[in-house]
């Protein structure tokens, strides 16, 4: 998985960087599904303090006996979490706020497919990662942002939801950079409004 790259950050911190932008990823996915099945596209901040600790309870319960409270399993996988938070939750609010102008970006590109037949994994998965490759983040270039999505497609998504994400993210690039071309291409003689000869 080849994650964000940010200079001057030694192979150890650049790592864990990786392994906690993937877990931001991950978590936002999960949020945006929930979302999607409530159908519901407001997200206040008491909701997400509460999403971030069902998720640390949940983990908590996973991994630990029943007999066992705390353990530094326990304490370690939320520390994992709050440290993954703070960019999760901007791909949360942010996805979420742009949600229409982004499903009309993937409805554009995702050829003789709508949203609604869409597996909804792979729509959490489809907005947080067009979100990433329109806006680019600090440290997100349109490549790194698409290679994520199709690593979080392949841990749970369909069998063939990489290629789809990955097509579908990869067209979306592909529509802005030739929207940007277009408007830096300067206007010819035959582009200029035509004017009238008066006597």
């Amino acid at each position: 998985m080849n994650g964000d790259t940010t200079p001057h950050r030694d192979s150890g911190a650049e790592l864990t960087f990786q392994r906690r932008r993937h877990l931001s990823r991950t978590l936002a996915t999960q949020f945006l599904y929930s979302a999607d099945l409530k159908n519901t596209w407001t997200c206040t901040e008491e909701e997400a303090e509460l999403f971030r600790l069902l998720l640390i309870l949940s983990a908590t319960e996973e991994d630990e006996p029943p007999e066992y409270e705390q353990s530094e399993t326990t304490v370690n996988r939320g520390e994992e979490v709050n440290a993954a938070w703070g960019y999760a939750s901007q791909l949360i609010q942010e996805t979420m706020a742009r949600r229409e102008a982004l499903d009309k970006l993937i409805s554009e590109a995702a050829m003789n497919w709508t949203l609604e037949r869409m597996p909804m994994t792979d729509r959490a998965i489809l907005r947080m990662g067009a979100y990433e490759v329109t806006a680019s983040p600090k440290g997100v270039t349109p490549a790194i942002a698409i290679n994520e999505a199709v690593e979080l497609a392949k841990e749970f998504g369909q069998a063939d939801s990489p290629k789809f994400i990955n097509g579908v993210l990869d067209k979306i690039r592909r529509n802005l950079a030739k929207s940007a071309r277009q408007e830096t291409v300067p206007p010819t003689e035959n582009d200029s409004p035509a004017t009238e000869n008066t006597p």
